[in-house]
């Protein structure tokens, strides 16, 4: 169900603002577009809060964030009084149409406001795709879109979403990033990354505006995980709320050090007990330990929270955020009494938690940082220059973590992302060669970044190590690929499993119904799979509490068709017990230079009570001779 609230009439502006509400049939993210005269132009952000859609279709479960809303800016070439045709369609897989007229165009283009920079903007970019270009070269991946005299470089299907008339405004600049602006000075180049809609008082001639949404005053709006910019061109790299709304903070702070200047200051403020604000998306909230480790490039300065991040603010951001929802007169009126008193008493509150209670209840995280000298990167490279000379497949995985799953795949993946000569794939999970085989490679390699000569790339689909098809895919397609397993205890990963699913409302079944339902539930379904080929078992995914902990039968089946060299196979208590000297194997199996870190964390762990000693012992006698299979053959002891 569609519905077009403004614009009203037939005509439009240069700049107009389209609104209205589209109820979706389920909770995936919704893609919206805007086409002019039949070419794709604008998206639109859907899921905004309509309380009076809720109210007129109460029957529909996603009516209450079917709000949809985004700008059209015009282009100065459709002359006024001319009719153009607009069309809005629900972008996925398929185009599906959901509204097309006629509009006649009014009045006269916008003059946008200009403002003085001290830096020539093309000069320092180049093109995320081909990383060659002075300027955008609109090559088939990365397309380059222009509105008004603001680029757009975008992922690929992407469209410019705009907001040039938002008279909201960004926060003003912390106490932390006025500080690093004194210390840079007004000659050294800025980027503000993920500016928003910036306050006038802060706009200055040395700073770079880049957003992911085009405001009055962006410079450039950028999607793409590669940064358009060439390498160490930056004095300085400020950013206020915008980490949580990255998909791979990762792969985003390498790419911020390589575009600052060896000595250049960085400063992240981020979200930390901070509740949803999802302006596209919101993924991440991170502690100060998070954010350490996702920046453990940087030479740290400075790190821990400053007022605006205390505890009082944190909870009147919570009652603000939910009033909205809330219908009940009661409730509205205790939740308004509990803001006043915070408000008033918030203070007081603050210095009685103390130091600890403050940073266990922050609504935030800083991070002060800098890049480390040239001395410092001249030996980093004398360091890894034999590495680095090797030729690197672009575009292409060069190692797979193939399973098993609730064995610490997240884990061992994260720790391998630390490593500067490795870069993410866009999702750590792609699962082609199981559930997406259907898509050609093409897609495949889209998901991995271009790598630079001596990068090296991969990812973590845990499904693969299990899926009967998926050994024979990848030999077909990767033949020299590298391949890690770990291992944990089948006992425990079974029950960890079981937990997992019950998490995700997957298994209503206890522990004890569960295991002995498995073989039905599996009955038939490998040889469908197998029979054919695009079949996605979900009992065969989900309840493989048992099945997936028969080591020896998957890996045989992956070492009848890859040679043994190929495979690297560690233990989960390997890895968490001594994670540096586990993670020097993984280095040395994909002949990285060792490199070590700080803090290694839990990926993914869940906390679940333990079962009957009944149900355990079984378990263990159950898995008793596919373990001593294991051992025998391949000298591995669970």
């Amino acid at each position: 169900m569609f519905n077009l609230d403004f614009p009203k009439s037939k005509e439009i502006d240069y700049l107009t603002r389209f609104s209205g509400w589209y109820i979706p049939e389920n909770n995936r993210n919704i893609k919206l577009s805007l086409y002019v005269n039949y070419q794709p132009y604008v998206s639109f952000l859907h899921g905004g809060y309509r309380p009076d859609v809720a109210v007129a279709f109460p029957e529909k479960k996603y009516a209450s964030h079917s709000g949809f809303w985004g700008e059209v800016l015009l282009p100065e070439n459709i002359k006024p009084e001319t009719d153009i045709k607009i069309e809005i369609f629900l972008d996925g897989e398929e185009k599906t149409l959901l509204f097309e007229n006629q509009f006649r165009v009014i009045g006269e283009p916008p003059k946008l406001p200009k403002r003085q920079k001290n830096f020539n903007l093309e000069k320092i970019l180049i093109c995320p795709q081909c990383g060659q270009k002075a300027t955008p070269c609109n090559a088939e991946n990365c397309p380059v879109w222009i509105r008004g005299n603001t680029p757009h470089i975008l992922q690929s299907r992407e469209l410019p979403f705009i907001k040039l008339t938002e008279t909201e405004k960004t926060h003003p600049y912390s106490e932390g990033i006025l500080k690093v602006l004194d210390k840079i000075g007004e000659n050294g180049i800025v980027l503000d990354f993920g500016a928003g809609n910036t306050q006038q008082e802060y706009l200055k001639q040395n700073i770079c505006y880049l957003d992911v949404q085009q405001y009055q005053y962006t410079d450039i709006v950028c999607s793409t995980l590669k940064l358009p910019f060439i390498d160490n061109c930056f004095d300085g790299i400020i950013s206020h709320a915008v980490f949580e709304h990255l998909p791979n903070p990762f792969f985003t702070a390498k790419e911020l050090y390589r575009i600052l200047k060896p000595g250049g200051l960085i400063f992240i403020d981020t979200a930390f007990l901070q509740p949803l604000h999802a302006d596209p998306s919101h993924y991440f909230n991170m502690t100060i330990h998070g954010l350490r480790q996702i920046l453990l490039d940087f030479e740290e300065i400075n790190s821990g929270i400053f007022p605006h991040h205390y505890p009082s603010y944190s909870m009147m951001m919570l009652i603000q955020t939910i009033w909205p929802y809330i219908q009940q007169p009661e409730w509205q009126e205790r939740l308004a009494d509990w803001h006043a008193f915070l408000v008033q008493e918030g203070d007081n509150l603050d210095t009685e938690l103390g130091e600890k209670g403050r940073e266990i209840l922050a609504a935030g995280v800083f991070f002060e940082g800098k890049k480390k000298n040239e001395n410092v990167e001249i030996n980093f490279n004398q360091k890894y220059h034999n590495y680095i000379n090797k030729n690197s497949c672009r575009n292409q995985p060069q190692f797979l973590i193939i399973g098993a799953q609730k064995c610490g795949t997240n884990s061992l993946y994260n720790y391998l992302m630390q490593h500067p000569l490795v870069v993410p794939s866009l999702q750590h999970e792609v699962h082609y060669f199981d559930l997406n085989f259907d898509k050609d490679l093409k897609w495949y390699q889209s998901q991995f970044p271009e790598l630079e000569p001596g990068m090296i790339t991969g990812e973590s689909s845990p499904y693969y190590l299990f899926h009967p098809l998926v050994a024979q895919r990848v030999f077909d397609t990767y033949p020299q690929i590298k391949l890690i397993v770990i291992l944990r205890n089948p006992t425990e990963r079974a029950i960890s499993h079981y937990y997992h699913e019950v998490k995700l409302g997957c298994e209503s079944l206890s522990l004890k119904e569960a295991i002995a339902a498995e073989e039905i539930r599996l009955q038939g379904e490998v040889e469908k799979i197998i029979q054919t080929g695009t079949y996605d078992s979900f009992n065969h995914r989900n309840y493989t509490y048992k099945a997936r902990g028969k080591y020896i039968e998957q890996l045989q089946n992956w070492m009848s068709i890859f040679p043994k060299e190929q495979f690297l196979i560690l233990k989960s208590e390997d890895l968490f017990s001594h994670p540096q000297e586990t993670m020097n194997q993984v280095f040395q199996f994909l002949e990285l230079p060792e490199y070590s870190s700080e803090e290694y964390l839990q990926y993914n762990s869940g906390n679940y009570s333990q079962p009957s000693q009944e149900i355990y012992q079984k378990l263990v006698e159950y898995f008793q001779p596919y373990n001593q299979k294991l051992a025998e053959d391949m000298g591995i002891n669970l």
